[in-house]
């Protein structure tokens, strides 16, 4: 028997002693290696650069409460704590910031690089310290050794770090200086908008064009005919060019993007339970896993804060300390503008001004690019030499796509080098009162943002805060050519004349990426505001709860952070109702959108239904102009990109302001009316959510539509990677909705949310142990910690974590080397 069994499954046999028990081994071993990464449970470390003892504590969600005290030894500990849980973020958003990603993924980033590169953000915070107190600068140098102290303790890295191959390198000031850099160059993406209009215009006209995108102003008609004097016609433009990479590098490193923005609202305490003022923040911003955010409780001998942190600062960028608690929003200000440039004939280190021809300011930098995989097999890249180019105006970011015709630089306040933003953020952690507050703001360079202000005196208040250009000629619209006289800024509009309110009559104040104000600012500050829907909504909700006499509490401003109701879709929806069914399925969808509500919640039919057909509807409307001509070929895949694009104002000047031209289709005998283009769209929507849901349309539920995607930094896209660090999740609301859901659709994907709330907090200035935060994901960056998704169930139901005291879960004591070696 016991032969017979040998002759009949040696194959077998062997192949178990040989491939699948070694090969079971190692999947073993290397897990129960990674784990040796999830943060150390010891409860004292000695490590060099503390002064005190101070307490890192851990509750059951991660988040870190500090202890120390001094206040350097508190921004030790957060660079520890940050380095603990994020550090494969931090030396991501590191190696973007300075064009150094090509070293660990190869040619594939090597344009990416160059641009970043080229832009020079790491040069320029090198400027902006020269600029910094000498508390400042000790601040981030203690951050830094908090970092390091935890790198030189050599942990086991997370799994991204073994799977590369790759060991972080020291952190520096510099480092945690670029994370303002970097968040400036998310929220302040206007250029990439001015683009998108350039190209319209080239393709439409502009009176057409300001049709299609009614937010900017009426541009200066010879700056529009100087525009395109040179455009090369026989390929792509370098505009059109410029738009497709930058628009690609933001979606690749969750960067800008439809929907990033903020809501906040503030109430004074006469509208309250409490009898004190009541505030709500939460961030939009796109959707990735780990979260840009990370909670922190932060307590020294002066420094007393709470909210949320961004890993490579030390400190609280949105929160509360015990006097005050304040929130932002993205302003959406034009603060980036673009320059054609012209080079001299015969030599191209030469560039033409109103002053006369000037040296190109030229830096060469060295860029390593890592082998192809697999390393071990492909011979090392020489590295590459890039000479980042740059004029009076700014960096010439159009060298980034090759040698074209007409050249473009790019000024942006980011770039200024005397920009005092991380003193100003510092400033407002110790800020005691709305005097000191703003005082703090004045230092504010970039991102422009709007701040929100509450305090325990019972004031609420707004501020603009962020550097905004002055300009002679033009609104920074369009680009203009910079050897014309008066192009250049001016220098930026002082502090006066940002906007501020204190303590308005109505006893409320709400900010959601909408116009900021009308009057005297609409000639000074220019903007690409976002449709005001959301700050419409919030609006409607407290003056009705107002005008019922409710006083609001804390739970009602988390429900109102959850809430679903679209009103750009109450204001459509009525031209999709008027359609006169065509066939049975028509009949069934508009059944259901007859008493909809215009909410996207988890469980709406309607809301799936409409959501599809808007997109068509939106996209029928701009097909016969978009493509109608002939020379637009050459402009096709770029021209198709701005048709997928949604254009709210322009349907609802269609539809509702008369606007009903752009209905008719000129290469038709027939003219078509608006409920023509919308009984299309149904159908087309219906044969869509078809092919993703089935033919059952009670099956078509928004939460089986559409998912809340979180894709990871770095292996987000790489096959089988993905399924491993990614994350996905049924959820609600809509890009126009208070609780901010932006999606992409794409045929192999459906429809998955981009953007989304990333950070929320609600603070009762009564009692800060009823106030509540959260982060989008988790607080842990490593994918085997418990931390990594815990917070999505929460985000989902609206739910918020406690900001005052939990009970602790993990506690860690660092101690100072001396006092460890006394020992």
């Amino acid at each position: 028997m016991f032969t017979y069994v040998r002759k009949r499954h040696p194959l077998i046999l062997r192949l178990m002693l040989w491939v699948v028990l070694p090969f079971a081994a190692a999947i073993f071993g290397t897990y129960m290696y990674v784990t040796q990464s999830l943060p150390t449970t010891e409860s004292h470390l000695v490590v060099p650069g503390l002064t005190q003892d101070t307490l890192i504590e851990y509750d059951q969600y991660g988040v870190a409460t500090i202890t120390a005290e001094h206040d350097n030894d508190a921004f030790f500990a957060l660079g520890y704590v940050h380095a603990q849980n994020r550090m494969w973020q931090m030396e991501m958003q590191r190696r973007l910031g300075t064009g150094r990603l090509s070293e660990v993924f190869g040619k594939e980033l090597l344009q990416t690089d160059m641009f970043m590169r080229t832009l020079g953000l790491h040069h320029v915070t090198q400027k902006n310290q020269q600029h910094l107190s000498a508390t400042e600068l000790a601040s981030l140098e203690s951050y830094a050794q908090g970092v390091n102290a935890w790198l030189a303790q050599q942990h086991t890295l997370p799994p991204e770090f073994l799977i590369l191959g790759l060991k972080p390198e020291t952190w520096t000031v510099n480092d945690s200086m670029l994370q303002i850099k970097l968040m400036a160059l998310s929220l302040d993406g206007n250029f990439r908008k001015d683009l998108a209009l350039r190209l319209l215009i080239k393709t439409l006209g502009e009176d057409q064009a300001m049709q299609i995108m009614p937010d900017y102003s009426k541009a200066t008609p010879v700056v529009v005919q100087e525009q395109y004097a040179d455009d090369d016609k026989s390929a792509k433009s370098a505009s059109a060019q410029l738009l497709n990479f930058t628009n690609h590098l933001y979606n690749q490193f969750k960067l800008g993007g439809k929907g990033v923005g903020s809501n906040a609202w503030v109430v004074d305490g006469s509208h309250t339970e409490s009898g004190q003022p009541l505030l709500a923040n939460d961030t939009h911003l796109k959707t990735q896993i780990p979260s840009q955010w990370f909670l922190a409780k932060i307590k020294g001998h002066n420094i007393d804060v709470s909210g949320a942190t961004i890993p490579g600062l030390p400190l609280v960028l949105i929160g509360r300390n015990p006097h005050i608690a304040w929130g932002v929003t993205a302003l959406t200000a034009d603060v980036q503008d673009i320059y054609q440039e012209r080079f001299h004939e015969k030599n191209d280190t030469l560039y033409e001004t109103a002053d006369g021809w000037k040296e190109l300011m030229v830096r060469e930098e060295l860029i390593q690019v890592r082998a192809d995989f697999p390393s071990y097999l492909n011979p090392d890249y020489e590295p590459v030499k890039w000479h980042a180019r740059a004029t009076h105006n700014g960096p010439l970011i159009s060298d980034v796509i090759g040698k074209v015709t007409t050249p473009m630089s790019l000024s942006w306040t980011a770039l200024d080098p005397k920009d005092h933003s991380y003193s100003a953020f510092m400033r407002v952690n110790y800020a005691k009162g709305w005097g000191s507050f703003r005082d703090a703001l004045k230092r504010h360079g970039a991102p422009a943002l709007n701040f929100l202000y509450a305090d325990l005196a019972g004031n609420i208040g707004y501020q603009v805060a962020g550097k905004l250009p002055s300009r002679a000629l033009g609104d920074g619209t369009l680009p203009l050519p910079s050897w014309q006289e008066n192009t250049s800024w001016q220098g930026y509009l002082p502090q006066s004349d940002l906007p501020t309110i204190y303590n308005p009559k109505s006893g409320y104040i709400v900010s959601a990426n909408n116009k900021i104000a009308s009057g005297r600012f609409d000639s000074l500050i220019n903007g690409h505001w976002a449709p005001g829907y959301r700050a419409q909504r919030i609006e409607q909700l407290l003056t009705d709860g107002i005008n019922g006499s409710r006083k609001f509490s804390v739970q009602d401003f988390v429900s109102m952070q959850g809430d679903k109701t679209s009103l750009q879709a109450d204001q459509l929806v009525h031209v999709l109702r008027a359609v006169t069914p065509k066939n049975a399925k028509q009949a069934q969808a508009l059944n259901y959108l007859k008493t909809w509500d215009a909410t996207f919640d988890e469980d709406s039919i309607a809301a799936s239904i409409y959501h599809v057909w808007r997109k068509f509807y939106n996209q029928n409307l701009l097909q016969d102009p978009l493509t109608a001509q002939p020379i637009n070929m050459v402009h096709a895949g770029d021209l198709n990109a701005i048709q997928g694009r949604l254009y709210p104002r322009f349907m609802d000047n269609v539809v509702n302001h008369g606007q009903t031209h752009w209905c008719d289709n000129a290469l038709t005998e027939n003219a078509e009316t608006c409920t023509d283009i919308a009984r299309t769209a149904l159908q087309q929507a219906i044969e869509e959510i078809s092919l993703e849901l089935g033919n059952d349309m009670d099956s078509w539920q928004w939460s089986n539509l559409y998912k809340a995607y979180f894709p990871h930094t770095g292996f987000g896209t790489i096959r089988l990677l993905d399924y491993l660090f990614n994350r996905e999740v049924s959820s609600g609301g809509s890009d126009y909705t208070v609780d901010v859901a932006v999606s992409k659709y794409q045929p192999e994907q459906g429809y998955r949310q981009t953007t989304g709330a990333a950070y929320r907090q609600v603070i009762n200035l009564d009692a800060w142990q009823d106030s509540g935060f959260l982060v989008n994901t988790g607080q842990s960056g490593n994918v085997l910690s418990d931390h990594y998704d815990d917070l999505i169930p929460l985000l989902t139901n609206t739910e918020l974590l406690p900001m005052g005291n939990t009970q602790t879960i993990q506690s860690i004591r660092l101690q100072p080397m001396t006092k460890g070696a006394q020992k």
